[in-house]
């Protein structure tokens, strides 16, 4: 995740990733860049979520920068799934055992490598039609099936 002078929308995001409902087998890992906030952004994550591994921009990352250093950070811990989260979205509590229960669903249907993703609302116009009701998208890399859950699942509105 990255950030820039959004420190309570990063919180709430934060908060609502410590909130998700998911079993003792699964450790979450967050990786924050915060690019050059004069907000306090850094010290609220730092008082309030410590185990959070925080990375230091200079305002000149933006988005993609800032989310290629936290992507590379985590990649060297090997962990077995990756979530690319902006700092503005606040999940559900059940959202990442849906988003699990959907890529074991894949794995079980032959499906090795499929990607899990959260389409927002404001991108509808993405999604294929007849599913305009539907904001999640799993893209097979094996045979080309999608599957669609329910975007509910997965986002607090």
């Amino acid at each position: 995740m990255t950030c820039h002078n959004r420190k309570l929308k990063t919180l709430l995001t934060i908060e609502s990733l410590f909130k998700q409902t998911l079993t003792s087998e699964i450790a979450l890992s967050v990786y924050l860049v915060d690019d050059g906030s004069t907000d306090g952004t850094s010290e609220g994550v730092q008082q309030k979520y410590p185990q959070v591994k925080l990375f230091s921009g200079d305002g000149n990352l933006f988005w993609n920068g800032g989310m290629r250093i936290a992507f590379s950070e985590a990649m060297k811990d090997e962990p077995d799934y990756y979530l690319w989260l902006n700092d503005d979205t606040v999940l559900a509590p059940e959202a990442l055992n849906t988003l699990l229960a959907t890529s074991r669903q894949l794995f079980e249907q032959g499906e090795k490598k499929a990607i899990v993703v959260i389409v927002p609302k404001f991108l509808r116009w993405m999604v294929p039609e007849g599913v305009a009701e539907v904001w999640t998208v799993s893209i097979s890399l094996k045979n080309g099936q999608n599957y669609y859950p329910n975007f509910a699942d997965f986002v607090e509105e």
